[in-house]
C-alpha cells in the first residue's frame, strides 16, 4: 500500500508534466495494478502459517524497505535532474524482498512458479528490462556525451 501510494499519488503530484500518452497506457498500467495487487492480497489473506515470526521473513521486509527507500532516493534525483532514466533495480529488489518475506510467512506453501508475489517480481523485470535496455541504447544514440561506461540497469554489469 505504501508502495502505491507513493507511485500512484505522491511521484505524479511532483513529477513534470511529460508528453501525453496514448490511452492504453494507463488503461493497461491500471489494469495490471488491480489485478496484481488483488492476486497479491487475496494471495496474503488465504490463511498463512506463523512464518512471520522468523529473522527470513524480517530481513526479506528489510530486502523490501531498502528497495522502496531506494526507489524514493533515485526518483528524487531524477527529479533534480530533469531526465526520464527510469529506477527499475530498486524497483526489483523491493519486490523480491516483498516476494521472499510473503514466501516465509505462507511457510514455502505454494511454489514459486504459482506465487502471485514471484510472478509479480518476474513480470516486473521481463517487462521493464526490454525497455530499459532501448531507453539506454536512445541515450547512447541521441546524446553524444552521453556517459559509455554507464549501465542502463544493474550498476557495473548491465
Amino acid at each position: 500500500v505504501i508502495h502505491c501510494f507513493n507511485k500512484a499519488i505522491v511521484s505524479p503530484l511532483r513529477t513534470p508534466s511529460r508528453s501525453l500518452s496514448h490511452i492504453s497506457i494507463p488503461l493497461a498500467a491500471a489494469a495490471f495494478n488491480l489485478l496484481s495487487r488483488s492476486l497479491n492480497g487475496s494471495w496474503l489473506s488465504s490463511g498463512v502459517p506463523d512464518g512471520w515470526n522468523s529473522l527470513g521473513f524480517w530481513a526479506s521486509i528489510g530486502l523490501f524497505i531498502s528497495g522502496w527507500i531506494g526507489n524514493i532516493v533515485h526518483d528524487e534525483v531524477l527529479l533534480n535532474i530533469r531526465k526520464e532514466f527510469p529506477n527499475y533495480l530498486c524497483e526489483w529488489i523491493e519486490w523480491t524482498g516483498f516476494a521472499f518475506a510473503a514466501s516465509i510467512a505462507s511457510g514455502w506453501a505454494t511454489p514459486v512458479y504459482e506465487s502471485p508475489p514471484w510472478l509479480f517480481v518476474l513480470n516486473e523485470v521481463a517487462t521493464m528490462l526490454p525497455r530499459a535496455l532501448n531507453g539506454h541504447q536512445w541515450y547512447h544514440d541521441k546524446f553524444k556525451d552521453y556517459p559509455k561506461d554507464r549501465k542502463a540497469v544493474i550498476p557495473l554489469l548491465l
